[in-house]
């Protein structure tokens, strides 16, 4: 894991869990350590967010990470 996420994890799970995040995944160049402009997530969200809630949840959490 790059030293970045490293760094931030407590604000990376406390941000997944105020949004309701069942699993978070990192893959591409961020898993491999070599970090590059950007990061890859792979996010999956609980079931019990509502179909007009999901848009604005996803957005927030964007927005934290």
């Amino acid at each position: 894991m790059i030293e970045l996420i490293e760094n931030k994890l407590d604000e990376i799970k406390a941000a997944c869990k105020a949004h309701h995040v069942e699993t978070i995944s990192i893959f591409g160049s961020a898993a491999e350590n070599a970090l590059k402009e950007d990061s890859d997530l792979l996010v999956e969200f609980s079931e019990n967010i509502s179909v007009l809630e999901y848009e604005d949840n996803y957005f927030s959490l964007l927005s934290k990470l």
